[in-house]
């Protein structure tokens, strides 16, 4: 649909395998970016607005807990 307005999600997911299935599986139906550590997480988070965000407490660089 021309003008749909889409739910924004963001993934923070290190396991690069299960990034890639989320992101797809999810990229059919909501607009999706996927960050692979913290620190990229946090600059989405600073730069966008997001729906939902899947997030990590693992993440190297920085962890999950300290990005929320």
């Amino acid at each position: 649909m021309v003008g749909e307005i889409r739910m924004k999600i963001l993934i923070a997911e290190d396991d690069p395998n299960l990034g890639k299935q989320l992101s797809s599986v999810l990229r059919e139906d909501y607009a999706v970016d996927l960050a692979d550590d913290g620190e990229k997480a946090l600059e989405f988070l600073n730069l966008y607005t997001y729906d939902v965000v899947v997030l990590d407490l693992g993440l190297p660089l920085m962890d999950g807990l300290t990005v929320l």
